[in-house]
């Protein structure tokens, strides 16, 4: 929608009798007199309705409608939902864990699943105080620079935020660090030489979706399976 464009339309309640009693005279008027009598007073009704139109008080996009046509409201009812496409941001829900790692002002990185398109660069906005004892995490906004005509309000991704940089670390593949429950550490098959298998205790620092980082333990060069 256009800034100033209409986007609902209030009939106040007496307008609305007054109309809806007119057409019912009119469905039930036998006569011509009675007809053109209900017109005239269906006419009147239509011309002193007292109508309050409601517009969009920016550019935007309609996300929601909350009443539907013909539905009583009262003052302070939801109409619809109009979102300014300078404010569109992402919310993520980072586990408790991890947030302390996570500031204002950090970059970060939207995907959309199912969807051809670029990561959607964003910033961390704001960072919710309160822990959802569900899930055992935090709300975090992503304010986002834009977003492609693909993208719809609503569309669910994942983020990636940069809580940091590191250089020079030792990478290893997830599925090649075992974690020993009872002990809680972690360990690796470290290859030495051709044929010989290792099992090295490691110390594991940050993790993504696909990797461990290695503080201890190993070093580069080493060979894992």
């Amino acid at each position: 929608v256009q800034k100033g464009q209409v986007v609902a339309t209030v009939l106040s309640q007496e307008s609305y009798a007054s109309i809806t009693g007119a057409m019912q005279l009119l469905g039930e008027a036998t006569t011509d007199v009675e007809k053109e009598q209900a017109k005239e007073a269906l006419q009147l009704a239509r011309e002193t309705a007292v109508v309050a139109k409601i517009k969009a008080p920016f550019s935007g996009a309609v996300t929601n409608r909350f009443v539907t046509e013909g539905q009583l409201v009262n003052q302070g009812t939801d109409l619809v939902e109009v979102i300014d496409p300078k404010s569109e941001y992402f919310i993520a829900y980072v586990p408790v864990s991890y947030i302390s790692l996570v500031r204002v002002g950090e970059p970060a990185f939207i995907t959309i699943p199912g969807m051809d398109i670029m990561p959607l660069q964003g910033t961390v906005r704001t960072i919710n105080p309160v822990v959802d004892a569900n899930s055992q995490s935090v709300k975090v906004r992503i304010d986002l620079a834009s977003i492609p005509p693909v993208v719809s309000f609503g569309t669910f991704g994942n983020a990636e935020i940069k809580v940091g940089e590191r250089r020079s670390v030792v990478l290893v593949p997830k599925p090649a660090v075992y974690h020993n429950d009872d002990l809680d550490e972690y360990f690796v098959w470290r290859i030495q030489g051709d044929s010989i298998a290792l099992l090295t205790h490691v110390h594991v620092g940050l993790a993504d979706s696909s990797s461990f980082e290695i503080t201890s333990g190993l070093k580069p060069g080493d060979v894992v399976a």
